[in-house]
């Protein structure tokens, strides 16, 4: 089976200077560009995925250590506790 077969061919729109970029980085690594955009596609899923699953097991943890802790953390302040008010600073003097 060839790489053809196992290809789809797509159009797609970018901007002139995103283009400029993919031309000069795939000559300047001896590509064509129709492969170059195939290459970054795939090399941009896999690091999509790969990302997606390190803040999901980082997640994952999170949750485990809270259940651990048995620590409630609120995500707000409680709206019947009363802020506290602002405090007022007064900065000396510079000019002598």
């Amino acid at each position: 089976m060839s790489d053809t077969d196992q290809s789809v061919q797509v159009t797609v729109l970018i901007p002139k200077d995103v283009y400029r970029q993919v031309t000069e980085t795939a000559a300047g690594e001896q590509r064509q560009i129709e492969d170059f955009l195939g290459l970054l596609i795939a090399e941009g899923l896999a690091s999509h995925v790969t990302v997606r699953q390190i803040m999901e097991t980082v997640s994952a943890q999170y949750r485990d250590r809270l259940k651990l802790s048995k620590i409630s953390l609120p995500v707000l302040p409680s709206r019947t506790s009363s802020p506290e008010p602002p405090r007022i600073m007064t900065l000396p003097s510079l000019s002598k």
